[in-house]
């Protein structure tokens, strides 16, 4: 029935909530900074919320708060990651970091209470992204 009524545009598209963390919503809120804001191409918005999200993953045994972080922290989070890898992908992980550590939060207002909405069938990666 829903259906019909959404073909005749009586009804709008169903939107699901997604129950998100608040470190979930932190790394939607700096996607969604990069595309809409920085105007990033989707390639790196993709490798600046993967970095992200591993410097974030990584506080978590350490108990360490995300202001707490200090600047022994961010080093030893950035010699994680260059072990094996090459300069630019060190020099990457170091980018997406200082981008995340800049993120100015009372300007992304778009999650606020840990639950996300978004249309069925949109990709929330992509959403504002450059293509490239």
């Amino acid at each position: 029935m829903q259906e019909v009524l959404r073909e005749q545009g009586v009804v709008t598209a169903t939107r699901a909530a997604l129950v998100l963390s608040p470190t979930q919503v932190l790394i939607a809120r700096f996607q969604r900074y990069l595309c809409s804001e920085r105007g990033l191409f989707a390639g790196t918005v993709r490798g600046y919320v993967r970095h992200a999200d591993r410097f974030v993953a990584g506080l978590g045994p350490a108990g360490v708060e995300l202001g707490d972080a200090t600047a022994a922290v961010l080093t030893a989070a950035v010699l994680r990651e260059a072990v094996g890898v090459s300069v630019s992908a060190a020099q990457n992980f170091v980018a997406g970091l200082r981008a995340f550590l800049h993120l100015d939060e009372p300007r992304l207002v778009h999650a606020d209470s840990g639950v996300w909405q978004r249309e069925l069938g949109e990709d929330p990666e992509q959403r504002g992204c450059r293509d490239g």
